[in-house]
């Protein structure tokens, strides 16, 4: 289910949201994962992962504190594809959202299951104050994708990521679900 309201995604979300604002990197850092989080991140380039900026010194906005991940090196333009983000082996994400903070671009958050087949997506706006965007979904996804929509330059900037993860186990299939509801009728 997509959410544009913070609050209602965080109540549909409901407990182990775990936030990351950035502010504890370095500005140029590279973001490979976020153990707390439970997820790594895909490479933009070989050896390029996503990078802390300060999100007023590109051009775009901030939420809380000044720093941002974005989706290049240097801040340089055109910017270099998606931020992948996948969840660490044995967990599935059920619930991502974020701030769009680049002002004139719109991304698009996708959820993907282990087959990589597209469970949901949704798009965000843009503009200040930055719109959020969040995608809560009980099927879970092992893989997860942001992406530019809007302008020709794919510059992707975000903050407040905010993140739930579940083990495996704890995500019940949905033919599980269908064989429990038979069992039930039965």
């Amino acid at each position: 289910t997509p959410f544009t309201n913070e609050t209602f995604f965080q109540t549909a979300a409901g407990g182990g949201l775990a936030v990351e604002t950035f502010e504890g990197f370095a500005v140029g850092n590279q973001v490979g994962s976020l153990p707390a989080l439970g997820v790594t991140f895909g490479e933009l380039f070989p050896g390029q992962f996503p990078e802390v900026a300060n999100g007023l010194g590109i051009g775009g906005t901030v939420v809380s504190g000044t720093n941002v991940l974005i989706n290049n090196d240097n801040a340089s333009l055109p910017a270099d594809g998606p931020i992948v983000i996948f969840a660490v082996p044995g967990s599935l994400i059920t619930a991502l959202g974020y701030f769009n903070t680049s002002v004139d671009d719109t991304t698009r958050l996708s959820f993907f299951d282990s087959n990589d087949v597209l469970i949901e997506n949704a798009n965000s706006g843009n503009g200040i104050p930055a719109p959020f965007l969040g995608i809560f979904n009980v099927v879970g996804a092992t893989r997860v994708e942001i992406q530019s929509t809007g302008n020709a330059n794919n510059f992707i900037s975000i903050d407040n990521l905010q993140i739930v993860t579940a083990s495996i186990t704890e995500v019940p299939e949905p033919g599980t679900l269908f064989l429990f509801s038979l069992g039930l009728a039965g």
